[in-house]
């Protein structure tokens, strides 16, 4: 199995403002190295997940759950498509928004995976907060 990887420097668009008063946020040019669907199956196994990001996971009911504790964040998958796509419900500690959704879409490009985060539901202070992350 090949080794999967991070590639830190991804860019994050200016946000886009809904009626709501909630703001969606882009992010883009995370590579991977890997396929979609070991992509994937790193984002959605909790033992792979762990062993990719050194964060805990679980098989809840709802889905794959982890939590990145220095982050105060906690993560659940809520939809997928198989190797192409999926949906997580995020919670923020001390954030405005209480919950969020991120879609996370999966792209191959030769020798490794496009990911490309769409953020949805965060207030214009927890847009700023995510830019520091």
């Amino acid at each position: 199995m090949t080794t999967l990887n991070y590639r830190h420097g991804s860019t994050q668009d200016p946000s886009y403002a809904h009626d709501d008063g909630t703001h969606t946020v882009f992010v883009t040019d995370i590579l991977q190295r890997g396929t979609a669907s070991q992509v994937y199956r790193a984002l959605t196994d909790p033992d792979r997940l762990a062993a990719w990001t050194g964060t805990p996971a679980t098989a809840g009911p709802e889905g794959t759950v982890w939590r990145i504790a220095d982050l105060g964040l906690t993560a659940t998958s809520v939809e997928d498509v198989v190797g192409e796509r999926l949906t997580l419900e995020l919670e923020m500690d001390g954030w405005d928004t209480a919950r969020s959704r991120a879609g996370i879409r999966l792209w191959a490009v030769p020798r490794a995976t496009m990911v490309v985060v769409t953020h949805r539901g965060l207030s214009e202070d927890d847009i700023s907060r995510a830019r520091l992350l």
